[in-house]
């Protein structure tokens, strides 16, 4: 389960992140992957998207 992505603009970079909150991560992405709303805006916003720093989940 995710909460309610985070938003944040910094000069002219727009930069997001969410928390997962759930106890297995890749069931609950698998979920996202699933929904075809969700779907349907990632085609929209994925183009706009730049990783910036590391790749992949951070170690806690």
């Amino acid at each position: 389960m995710n909460r309610e992505p985070q938003r944040f603009a910094f000069g002219d970079t727009l930069f997001a992140y969410f928390e997962n909150i759930g106890d297995d991560y890749e069931a609950d992405m698998r979920v996202v992957d699933a929904d075809p709303v969700s779907q349907q805006w990632l085609t929209h916003t994925d183009p706009c998207q730049v990783r910036i720093g590391g790749e992949g989940i951070p170690e806690l």
